[in-house]
């Protein structure tokens, strides 16, 4: 194994690390932990803990009006909208530790060790998820880029788009290979990138429709924020999933130079 390869490693088990310890995806987030702007941004995601049922978020990340969904499809959540028995069920849980005057820190869990919380105040959506405290919160491109600046010692503040190879705020990135059309076979920490385009109207005005980007594995895997629901989880890869290919170049798989 050559000194490139080790860093490969390092990078990939630092990405390994946030799933195994289980972060949370919120979009705009940087890294950090609810409360402390200790993302590699330094971004205010703020923990907080709403106790009116029209707006309840207990212990639960926001950033921008937008609360984290705690990983609810991972550990056993729920989602709810119009059952309306299991939304009694909050709006009770909600009255009896209120009227029991106790602090939201004392609030057993609603269920399965999970707390509730509105993407939105007042949104009609509810959802059952993992305590946001001691977690980690990303969104998918804030994900790569603090794995790679946590672990190679550098900055990294690239756009999906920028490690896909298309020009946006000053080019494309200076340390990566980018493949779109023929993929190589992939190596352990490349960067997979996915961009859909739409012509709503027809008129060859097209549009990003949805972005996506994570880490390759070795295996067959891949590393990525994947979304509220999931948070940082490891998938299955599969080719024709992802539009771009981006290789570090070996004069960036160094620590700190």
């Amino acid at each position: 194994m050559d000194s490139t390869d080790a860093i490969r490693l390092l990078i990939v088990a630092n990405a390994y690390a946030q799933a195994f310890m289980g972060a949370h995806y919120l979009n705009g987030s940087d890294g950090g932990f609810p409360g402390k702007r200790d993302g590699y941004k330094g971004r205010n995601v703020q923990l907080v803990e709403r106790t009116d049922f029209d707006e309840v978020a207990i212990h639960t990340a926001v950033y921008s009006k937008k609360s984290c969904r705690g990983r609810c499809n991972e550990v056993g959540g729920a989602t709810y909208n119009n059952n309306k028995s299991k939304l009694d069920e909050v709006e009770e849980y909600c009255r009896r530790n209120l009227d029991a005057g106790l602090a939201p820190e004392h609030w057993e869990a609603f269920e399965n060790g999970l707390y509730p919380r509105r993407f939105k105040p007042n949104n009609s959506k509810l959802f059952i998820g993992e305590d946001c405290r001691d977690k980690r919160h990303f969104d998918c491109i804030s994900f790569v880029n603090w794995v790679l600046t946590t672990t190679l010692k550098k900055s990294f503040k690239y756009s999906i788009r920028q490690y896909e190879g298309k020009k946006e705020g000053g080019g494309v990135v200076a340390p990566v290979k980018t493949y779109r059309n023929n993929f190589p076979e992939p190596q352990n920490a490349d960067i997979l990138t996915r961009i859909k385009w739409k012509d709503e109207d027809g008129d060859g005005d097209w549009e990003i429709d949805s972005k996506h980007i994570g880490f390759y594995v070795s295996g067959g895997k891949v590393i990525e924020a994947k979304g509220s629901r999931e948070g940082v989880v490891v998938s299955n890869y599969k080719r024709n999933k992802w539009t771009g290919l981006c290789r570090l170049k070996k004069s960036y798989l160094k620590i700190g130079a």
